[in-house]
């Protein structure tokens, strides 16, 4: 048993590959993982907590000045900025609608543990969490319009709903990282990381449901979807590496707020979103679950670091 837990916690990035293809192959039981979703959430952010020092959390508060610009910048001018690029090249439609919503979207609620997994800063990936967190109901406002003008449309609910379920795990990781001194090492460090990566496998999983009914349907449809979200996700992920290495950023720092970038979490707004949207929306998600979850495996030799041990 010990050798199997070390086995997924060494090759971590793999099983994310396992929940992709578990998910296209098998959509009735990607229906039952998604009614786990919250669950899932909250064991994956108390995991990513636990590996994280206790005087880390701490200092996360004197970030701020640097965290706030940039959440305002990912969620709010880049938004707007894509939908006035679309204004101008006259480029309408859903595909248009749900790309400007995916630059609004707060940064995936897993992207602890794929920082962990492609070797970034976890820490910098939570903070940004919960600040892209608490700031989506404000900074949504004028991207949900434009997508939907006249809608009475607000993530508020859900997004209060996740900060109460990051405010609870984290606050029991911190509370068990307190008394558990000096912290995760060794073959426990390597159980987190076999934990890590089982739970981000369900979680994308539960994501893919909407996908292979599509790809029955309407396969060229989907390879369009999935193009987009591949280029979208990568290409924000480059930019932003880019911009931030040559500003001189740590690169494992930079490198998590390239990821989470990339990576947005586009299932809040679903509740929030009209009926009619709801269908293309979810193909999409399940298609930006693909080049979101393969991040650590096509994307840590991009972010220059070395194979270790996740």
């Amino acid at each position: 048993m010990a050798r199997i837990v070390t086995m997924i916690g060494r090759n971590g990035r793999w099983m994310l590959l396992a929940g992709l293809a578990g998910g296209l192959l098998f959509p009735e039981l990607a229906s039952l993982m998604r009614a786990a979703l919250f669950p899932l959430i909250a064991a994956i952010l108390f995991v990513s907590v636990l590996r994280v020092e206790p005087a880390q959390i701490a200092r996360a508060l004197t970030h701020m000045r640097r965290d706030l610009p940039l959440v305002l910048l990912l969620q709010f001018l880049l938004p707007l900025a894509v939908a006035a690029l679309f204004f101008v090249c006259g480029i309408s439609g859903p595909l248009a609608g749900v790309i400007i919503l995916t630059t609004a979207a707060a940064p995936i609620t897993g992207g602890a543990g794929l920082a962990a997994l492609t070797g970034l800063d976890s820490m910098t990936a939570l903070r940004l969490l919960v600040w892209g967190t608490i700031l989506l109901p404000l900074t949504s406002i004028l991207p949900l319009q434009i997508v939907f003008p006249g809608e009475a449309i607000s993530p508020l609910e859900p997004a209060l709903r996740l900060l109460g379920v990051i405010a609870l795990a984290g606050g029991l990781a911190l509370l068990v990282r307190l008394f558990w001194q000096p912290g995760p090492q060794g073959e426990a460090m390597v159980m987190l990381d076999a934990a890590s990566a089982l739970l981000l496998a369900a979680l994308v999983l539960g994501l893919m449901d909407a996908i292979q009914p599509m790809l029955l349907r309407d396969p060229w449809q989907v390879l369009l979807l999935l193009a987009a979200a591949f280029g979208l996700n990568f290409g924000l992920q480059i930019a932003t590496n880019t911009i931030l290495r040559r500003s001189g950023s740590d690169p494992r720092i930079g490198g998590a707020v390239a990821l989470m970038a990339g990576n947005r979490n586009l299932a809040l707004f679903l509740v929030a979103l009209p009926l009619s949207s709801m269908e293309a929306m979810m193909v999409f998600v399940g298609c930006y679950q693909i080049p979101m979850f393969l991040t650590p495996l096509l994307m840590r030799s991009y972010y220059g670091l070395r194979d270790g041990a996740i």
